[in-house]
């Protein structure tokens, strides 16, 4: 569904519907086809929806835009079962990024890290849904209300209710891993006023709670201005200090901490108001602080 995503930009170029139905991407020397249709293609529309569709000769649809979503759906756009939506990498690079949201058959509407699996362990977010049977889908309508709906069209859950005047809207999974409902005014004149956050699935304060905030060996905490930062314990330096979401690694040469190691202390630094995932590779049974901390040392 989002498998041009990670192609290099087009820097120059035409798209063009050829004489044999194909839709192709010119490019100098060489012309590539830009989608997969069913069948041949007799001409192109754009809705105003936003639906790019190609039609065949009998004026049936072969291919349209709207079932291949990217990071969002607009008014009139549906994400069907087990259909996903993935972040930007970044606000000024589209290519894939760190989050996910998948329309799951079971009728849950979940949020994951990009890289996991579809495990309630990875999840950080889900419409708490669970219904049974097939063909949920999530649906916007132009009116802003965001909803989920059953094989049989019964709303199973509103997300957002539906609103009064001139708006357009879009849902949208963030780079932050937030997925909101936006509304643009549009004014009698054709142009955008005011922008707004109508509803999002998770609250402010709460976004380093959302997994793959921060990555590997580094911990999350907010700022006064409710930005998440990712931070690097000591003996730790960033990967990538452009972007520290990336996470940490050592800064230090790794020694053998087995034979022949006579006269190489060890110690363990505590990390105060951490919250670590409850997936460690064993259990200990300790009674304190000073049993857990001796029975790192001794493994």
């Amino acid at each position: 569904m989002n498998c041009k995503r990670d192609d290099p930009p087009i820097s120059s170029g035409t798209v063009l519907l050829s004489t044999d139905g194909r839709l192709l991407r010119s490019s100098g020397e060489s012309n590539s086809p830009l989608v997969d249709a069913s069948g041949i293609a007799s001409y192109a529309s754009m809705l105003d929806n936003g639906n790019f569709v190609l039609y065949n000769s009998d004026s049936s649809i072969i291919w349209q835009s709207f079932n291949f979503p990217t990071d969002a759906i607009v008014a009139e756009q549906r994400l069907l079962v087990e259909w996903t939506l993935l972040s930007h990498f970044s606000e000024t690079d589209h290519s894939i990024g760190r989050f996910r949201i998948v329309m799951h058959n079971d009728g849950n509407l979940v949020s994951y890290p990009t890289d996991t699996t579809n495990t309630s362990r990875d999840a950080y977010w889900h419409s708490d849904t669970w219904m049974g049977g097939r063909n949920f889908s999530l649906n916007l309508d132009t009116d802003g209300h965001l909803y989920i709906l059953n094989s049989t069209g019964f709303n199973i859950k509103n997300l957002a209710e539906n609103r009064t005047g001139t708006f357009i809207y879009r849902a949208t999974i963030d780079v932050d891993g937030i997925f909101r409902l936006y509304s643009d005014q549009i004014e009698n004149n054709g142009s955008v006023s005011e922008k707004s956050i109508v509803w999002q699935s998770i609250n402010l304060t709460d976004r380093c709670e959302i997994k793959g905030t921060c990555g590997s060996n580094s911990y999350c905490s907010m700022g006064d201005d409710i930005v998440p930062r990712s931070n690097c314990p000591e003996g730790f330096d960033f990967v990538d200090s452009q972007h520290m979401f990336r996470g940490c690694e050592e800064n230090f040469i790794k020694q053998d901490c087995g034979r022949g190691t006579e006269g190489m202390t060890w110690a363990v630094d505590a990390l105060e108001n951490i919250y670590g995932e409850d997936n460690g590779y064993a259990l200990v049974w300790v009674a304190n602080e000073e049993g857990c901390n001796q029975a790192c040392l001794d493994d």
